[in-house]
């Protein structure tokens, strides 16, 4: 084992994702009004709303699509009031409760209200959402509690595993030694993720190619970016509490300590000891999960697991002209 930690979930996914793409994810930070493309409802008594808001059925979690969702809410708080006189409406931040004298609720809210919300909508055990500037991120679900990282195979495996109960300390340790060694095989919902070197994102030449070479040297006259894939600094990854966001950062990631053989670094976010910053190998990863349950203890994983190669390559220099 190359280095392992812990780090707390309060409940959501935890995300996997590049430095460079991280900067970017806003977690649960309120999305701001023109992002807001839909109403959300549930309520027990959407059965007695006015047809308009039953289109959906009477039952469960209901979106409605509107060029101003802000109006639509209005419009339903409206109805709740004068089909349910006595009834009071508590408001927030693009979310409301309306409240009936027999004490049953109705919530809505304008959506998506983060990127969280976006990415965890459909979420069911994994998934890779797409967001930003063509960024991406891993999210894996988990229940309330600490999921354990490890870094092995010299940086080329990431294990994440949370145990869900242990009778005794020792039920932990054989659920942890479970996930560690347990096989998957292949399977329909594997995921595909790319540990990029982050010089390969921004490395582009005229025509949008990206050129890289692995020497170290310097940027050639025909403009070719010369980067070093030693196993240097470039290339971290968080592994992070998705509600999360970069801006929740108590202190800047020291990237510089980070690399081939080096231990990552804990980091503190919306809450202390929610996240990680690793150095994995630039690849392709597949990403599987599993789980496994015993009288004493039981266990859930995901382990990402890279192919053999660097995702630095070195490309012949466009001719110009």
């Amino acid at each position: 084992m190359d280095w392992s930690s812990e780090i707390g979930c309060e409940g959501g996914p935890v995300l996997v994702a590049n430095f460079a793409d991280f900067r970017e994810w806003s977690g649960a930070e309120p999305f701001p009004p023109d992002r807001h493309t839909e109403l959300l409802f549930y309520s027990p008594f959407t059965h007695e709303l006015p047809d308009r808001f039953r289109a959906n059925g009477d039952n469960g979690h209901h979106y409605f699509q509107a060029d101003n969702p802000a109006a639509l809410a209005e419009e339903l708080l409206a109805a709740c009031l004068e089909r349910f006189p006595g009834s009071t409406v508590q408001a927030g931040e693009g979310h409301w409760t309306v409240v009936r004298p027999d004490g049953k609720q109705l919530h809505a809210s304008l959506e998506p209200s983060s990127e969280y919300a976006l990415a965890t909508r459909q979420l069911a055990e994994q998934s890779i959402h797409r967001f930003g500037s063509n960024c991406a991120c891993h999210l894996w679900s988990v229940e309330p509690g600490i999921v354990r990282i490890e870094v092995r195979r010299r940086h080329s495996e990431l294990l994440l595993a949370q145990v869900t109960f242990a009778d005794e300390p020792a039920d932990e340790d054989a659920a942890y030694a479970h996930a560690r060694l347990a096989k998957l095989p292949a399977a329909d919902d594997d995921v595909h993720f790319e540990v990029r070197h982050e010089a390969s994102r921004e490395a582009a030449g005229p025509q949008g190619l990206t050129r890289v070479a692995c020497d170290g040297g310097p940027a050639s006259p025909q403009g070719l970016t010369r980067v070093a894939c030693d196993g240097g600094p470039a290339g971290p990854v968080i592994v992070a509490w998705s509600p999360a966001s970069y801006r929740d950062l108590d202190a800047p990631i020291e990237l510089d300590r980070l690399g081939d053989g080096r231990p990552g670094l804990e980091l503190n976010l919306a809450t202390a000891g929610s996240g990680a910053a690793i150095w994995l190998r630039p690849g392709s990863y597949v990403a599987r999960t599993g789980a496994h349950e015993s009288e004493t203890w039981g266990v859930s994983w995901c382990v990402f697991t890279g192919s053999d190669y660097n995702a630095c390559q070195k490309l012949p220099d466009r001719q110009s002209g």
